[in-house]
């Protein structure tokens, strides 16, 4: 099986898959409303889809995508950058709360932290970011807008 984007091969390799046959296992890291993170659940719930999430993982307490993660009934854990002395603890907090859940994949949807070297070392090729925020020609929140404005 092809990870797809509606009909045409996104990936050109097979799906990641778990030891139980249930397809990757995804971690969604979000720090907001957690609408990517709604569209990734509905897309998961297609048993062709090849996926299913196992985790949601956030940078901040009491936001919208931890409460629909908890309706769809999924664990989820939060690491704050301000509850730890250095960034890289938090980078490593994170990792470990991450790695708890063994994932194929990693998706940062909406994600709004800059990962550390020692997340993205563990996780690498593994990672798919579903937000500009760190993409060079256009960072921050308003990057497609200011590198594609409307006509």
């Amino acid at each position: 099986m092809l990870w797809r984007t509606r009909d045409r091969p996104c990936l050109d390799f097979p799906a990641p898959g778990s030891a139980d046959g249930e397809g990757a296992r995804i971690v969604v890291l979000v720090s907001g409303s957690g609408t990517n993170l709604q569209a990734l659940l509905a897309a998961a719930a297609d048993p062709a889809y090849g996926a299913r999430i196992v985790a949601v993982g956030a940078d901040r307490k009491d936001i919208a995508g931890l409460e629909r993660a908890e309706r769809a009934g999924l664990p989820t854990f939060v690491q704050q950058v301000k509850d730890y002395p250095e960034r890289t603890d938090w980078d490593a907090a994170l990792t470990a709360a991450t790695a708890a859940h063994s994932p194929d994949l990693v998706v940062t949807a909406g994600f709004m932290k800059i990962l550390g070297g020692g997340f993205m070392s563990r996780f690498e090729g593994r990672i798919v970011n579903t937000h500009p925020r760190c993409c060079p020609p256009s960072p921050g929140p308003t990057g497609c807008g200011t590198r594609w404005p409307t006509a």
